[in-house]
């Protein structure tokens, strides 16, 4: 148990920086994400969580925006879109 506490301390401040660096790129909704700014930002994954995000919690597809969102993003990003989920 002690390992992990100090494996986590170790590595959140090694990259430190590059956590605080992604606040920049936070925001309210995936429709206020521009894929051609990500791509001019040389953002070369994308990792999405499904629930909440890309459809409302409890639902097994994406809702509108979430739709909508993956339909403009996939032009940009074909192969390069990774979409998180705990639930199978």
């Amino acid at each position: 148990m002690l390992n992990r506490v100090f494996f986590t301390l170790i590595n959140s401040a090694k990259y430190y920086s590059a956590i605080t660096r992604l606040k920049k790129f936070s925001v309210d909704t995936i429709t206020d994400i521009n894929p051609q700014a990500l791509k001019a930002k040389a953002i070369r994954v994308l990792a999405l969580d499904f629930d909440g995000v890309l459809a409302s919690h409890g639902e097994e597809t994406p809702n509108q925006d979430g739709e909508a969102f993956l339909d403009r993003i996939y032009k940009e990003f074909p192969s390069r879109i990774f979409i998180l989920s705990n639930k199978p």
